[in-house]
């Protein structure tokens, strides 16, 4: 394989300065549009969130809302515990795969 020799630039103090100078632009301008993106977005949260708040309906004189649409205060009818779970260590064994030997 031919390598041929790098080539090697020479740059004035004045090229680099200007070069510095078109890099720190460069870099500014993008921090610019990333502010400008997140100016952006977040506006468009707060729209989004002034939108919800003005949709739901306010109610006032509840302090938790349940998702069922149930009234706070009614509770669920009182059920008997499992029979199979209480019958305790002297109810015969049940499971037809399990043998005592």
């Amino acid at each position: 394989m031919i390598r041929r020799e790098p080539t090697v630039i020479s740059l004035s103090p004045e090229d680099l300065a200007e070069l510095e100078e078109e890099l720190e632009e460069f870099k500014l301008q993008r921090e610019i549009k990333a502010q400008q993106r997140n100016l952006q977005r977040s506006a468009t949260v707060l729209a989004e969130s002034d939108l919800l708040e003005t949709e739901a309906p306010i109610r006032s004189g509840v302090a938790h809302e349940s998702p069922l649409q149930k009234p706070a205060g009614q509770q669920a009818p009182y059920r008997p515990p499992s029979q199979s779970v209480n019958a305790g260590p002297n109810a015969p064994r049940s499971n037809p795969f399990f043998s005592q030997q």
